[in-house]
């Protein structure tokens, strides 16, 4: 009796990664990208959007000039930002 099997077809393109490790990633490529941009004197604050584990919103934020990151909701970044320029 013969034996049949599919070919091999590779699936390029897709991630295999777990989430938790491409928000590793992630995380690490800011923090790089926050060490470049304070060697070349940037001192504006870094804002990114991020998914928690759940699919809910997160804005992030990086403020060079304290050396400090901060995590909430699009109204806790605004009320950061307010504070930061306005305070």
């Amino acid at each position: 009796m013969k034996s049949y099997s599919a070919p091999f077809q590779p699936n390029f393109g897709v991630n295999h990664r777990s989430p938790a490790k491409s928000a590793l990633t992630n995380t690490w490529k800011h923090r790089w990208q926050n060490f470049l941009n304070a060697i070349a004197g940037y001192a504006e604050p870094h804002i990114w959007q991020e998914s928690n584990q759940h699919g809910e919103t997160l804005w992030r934020a990086y403020d060079p000039i304290s050396d400090r990151y901060f995590t909430g909701s699009e109204n806790d970044m605004r009320q950061w930002i307010e504070q930061r320029y306005y305070a």
